[in-house]
């Protein structure tokens, strides 16, 4: 079957989408994906209409948590967009109240995942009726625990990383200073970690971008880590659907079992050796004796 049938096919009907996650469960998966949400403005011109967020991120939620994805956070507005002409940034405003509205698509779909709603950045930036409407729903989704949404709004990994180094100084220096804190203590990188914007959550497991386009945009460079797989997609983000998915997943898969392959072969050297070490010295302390 060519490959663009193999797409519809899937992501056509809940019956395919079904089997393909079944395809998934019998491999690993990632508890936490990024995405960078690139493209819109492309798409827009390309096909001249308007793009709806909150249903497209309803989507690709939908789909994350029907395969066992459990922590999932997006970037919809970095600091630097504020530099991006009137109308785009009044347009992201526009998004997120729709968004946010008490019967909006979005805010069903978290009740129906019993998923707390997290939102990383600076919300002191935001229009005030936007931070309120955020703030409600925080609220009312804070005691959630089956599954997290992180939005990253007036966000950039520089200014993250800034404000825990501030919040660690400063609570280093109370610290001292009531003698909680012993003088050979020093600030590490865990009680930076506590005071990221995701100290609640998942290291990342899988960051995509959408687009082609090769970089991170000063997104989670804290949160990736050394297996943090990375994936740049040749696609704009609205026409991501259930299938592409799929695809990174499957990728990913490929490669956590091939490193997972790997550490057993190492331990299984590291025990082989040890156990050839302790007959050695043990031959040794009995020719001794």
């Amino acid at each position: 079957m060519p490959l663009p049938n193999l797409k519809k096919t899937i992501s056509s009907s809940n019956w395919t989408q079904k089997i393909a996650t079944s395809v998934l469960e019998q491999g690993p998966i990632p508890k936490h994906i990024a995405f960078i949400m690139d493209g819109n403005r492309r798409f827009s011109r390309r096909h001249g209409i308007e793009i709806k967020e909150g249903h497209l991120l309803g989507g690709i939620l939908a789909a994350c948590y029907d395969v066992g994805v459990e922590t999932v956070t997006v970037y919809a507005f970095s600091i630097e967009n504020f530099k991006r002409p009137t109308e785009q940034v009044d347009a992201i405003w526009s998004i997120l109240r729709e968004m946010t509205k008490i019967d909006s698509t979005l805010r069903a779909l978290l009740k129906s995942c019993g998923a707390r709603l997290g939102v990383l950045g600076r919300l002191d930036l935001l229009p005030e009726d936007v931070r309120e409407s955020i703030e409600e729903i925080v609220d009312d989704a804070q005691n959630r625990t089956q599954k997290v949404f992180n939005v990253c709004v007036a966000y950039t990994s520089q200014d993250e990383m800034t404000r825990a180094v501030r919040r660690s100084v400063t609570d280093y220096y109370q610290a001292r200073t009531t003698g909680r804190l012993s003088s050979d203590q020093y600030i590490t990188s865990e009680m930076l970690t506590d005071r990221m914007d995701t100290a609640r959550d998942l290291p990342v497991d899988l960051l995509v971008r959408t687009s082609g386009v090769y970089r991170l945009s000063d997104f989670l460079l804290w949160q990736c880590h050394q297996d943090t797989d990375i994936q740049i997609m040749d696609i704009l983000w609205p026409d991501l659907e259930f299938y592409d998915l799929w695809i990174v997943i499957l990728r990913w898969q490929r490669k956590a079992i091939a490193r997972e392959r790997i550490v057993t072969q190492f331990n299984c050297q590291i025990t082989y050796y040890n156990n050839t070490l302790s007959v050695i010295v043990q031959g040794i302390i009995q020719h001794k004796v």
